[in-house]
């Protein structure tokens, strides 16, 4: 039943680091506007950039980049946010391979 669903099949190209930067600063774009309606802004330095996008499997694309976000950067976020209630712009830079935010 599934192989009579299939209707064709499609190749991806690898993705360049340089590309992963690009969808790395969309993924923030969109983790913005999610915040901007409690007035919060996130910026990741060149540091923490390089951090998320160090090791991905470029066969997997901005999935595995997406989830690599929902692991790694906000959960940080969050524990900022708990802990100094009322942040309203969030830096996060990276520091012996962790990602840490500076107010």
């Amino acid at each position: 039943e599934f192989i009579n669903r299939i209707d064709r099949v499609l190749g991806f190209a690898r993705i360049e680091q340089d590309q992963l930067g690009a969808l790395l600063r969309i993924e923030l774009a969109k983790l913005n506007q999610r915040l901007a309606r409690r007035a919060i802004r996130v910026e990741l330095e060149e540091a923490a950039e390089r951090l998320l996008c160090q090791g991905q499997d470029a066969r997997f694309g901005a999935r595995d980049l997406v989830r690599r976000l929902r692991r790694e950067l906000e959960p940080v976020l969050a524990e900022a946010l708990l802990a100094r209630p009322g942040l309203a712009h969030l830096r996060v830079g990276a520091e012996a391979g962790r990602l840490v935010v500076r107010a």
